[in-house]
């Protein structure tokens, strides 16, 4: 007979420190014995913690940490863990390809350069695993595809650091035309402001997904003017399509509950809840042997994130879900 039982949720803090991850996974195995888990925001947290996972098979939903090695690494049992979250792989090859397709022969309309001209590129990233990786398709990408764009700086920062001017300074002297930032919503919200008004450079800027974020725009404010982002769910907008209305009846209900909007991580982590149920429901046990099944074999329809095809599922290699991305620009008003 068909029988539905309650879900209770069970949260943990990882405080976003490699030690809050390691004590608050342990806590939810081992105290509370979750049957399934859901969150991980930093690469470099969630990857500090895995070791657990792996020791005690839990089946694990990342909804937002975004290294590939979260799957791809091969020095602990990874097979657990299922990744619900574009890859940097996946949105700096994206962003990379956009810069080439759409930014370079604008730029070189506006200010009559030479169709060949090539672009000038300059890179700011995260010293972390999430910033290396868009430092790293970003050049696979410029490689692979042979685009016409010249990497001219390509700078890193410490976690955590709050100023960039100096660095900024560097990168202002080899002239881009445009910087791409590979950092977190409270970062990228001190990095533009600090270029545009203490140093002076005033040009195209380019976000990583996690910056469309409440956070991030109150930061930047009349600095963020026409700062380029690449997303797959925004607080304030909704593309046209098949999800404009669930992703609007979220974040009215969202708003209606907590007085602010949800970002990407809170809408990828809704996916993940319904992601958790469906692939339970399949496995018609909580053995975590046949959860973990559940989700191997997952074919659901998407629930308010574009998923490839309509479809979220996960690839037979690496555990990971396909997302349809896209680009919106900052008008400031």
């Amino acid at each position: 007979y068909n029988a539905k039982i309650p879900i209770k949720l069970v949260q943990g803090d990882d405080e976003s420190t490699r030690e809050g991850g390691q004590k608050a996974a342990t806590k939810l195995i081992t105290d509370d014995k979750v049957d399934i888990l859901i969150g991980g925001y930093s690469s470099a947290v969630t990857s500090a913690y895995e070791q657990t996972i792996a020791e005690f098979k839990v089946p694990y939903v990342v909804t937002g940490a975004s290294s590939p090695i979260i799957t791809h690494r091969t020095d602990i049992d990874t097979s657990y863990v299922f990744h619900h979250c574009p890859t940097t792989d996946a949105y700096g090859m994206y962003t990379t390809n956009f810069i080439d397709q759409v930014i370079r022969p604008a730029v070189n309309k506006k200010f009559n350069f030479p169709a060949d001209r090539p672009f000038r590129l300059a890179l700011l990233y995260q010293d972390t695993g999430f910033g290396i990786g868009v430092k790293t398709a970003v050049n696979d990408t410029i490689t692979k595809n042979n685009l016409n764009i010249q990497l001219v700086s390509q700078q890193s920062f410490k976690m955590g650091e709050s100023d960039f001017r100096i660095v900024l300074t560097n990168i202002k002297a080899t002239n881009p035309d445009a910087v791409y930032l590979a950092a977190a919503p409270n970062e990228g919200a001190q990095i533009i402001p600090q270029a545009r008004r203490d140093v002076g450079l005033n040009t195209i800027f380019l976000n990583v997904e996690n910056n469309d974020a409440p956070e991030f725009y109150k930061g930047i404010g009349q600095y963020g003017e026409y700062a380029i982002i690449e997303s797959r769910f925004s607080p304030y907008v909704s593309p046209k399509g098949v999800m404009e209305g669930p992703q609007d009846a979220f974040k009215s209900k969202y708003y209606a509950k907590f007085g602010s909007y949800p970002d990407m991580m809170g809408a990828s982590t809704y996916d993940g809840t319904y992601i958790a149920a469906k692939a339970i429901e399949n496995a018609g046990t909580l053995n975590k042997t046949d959860i973990r099944q559940g989700l191997v074999t997952l074919q659901m329809p998407e629930v308010i994130e574009h998923m490839k095809d309509d479809t979220i599922s996960f690839s037979k290699d690496y555990r990971e879900s396909q997302f349809d991305l896209w680009m919106e620009q900052l008008y400031y008003n």
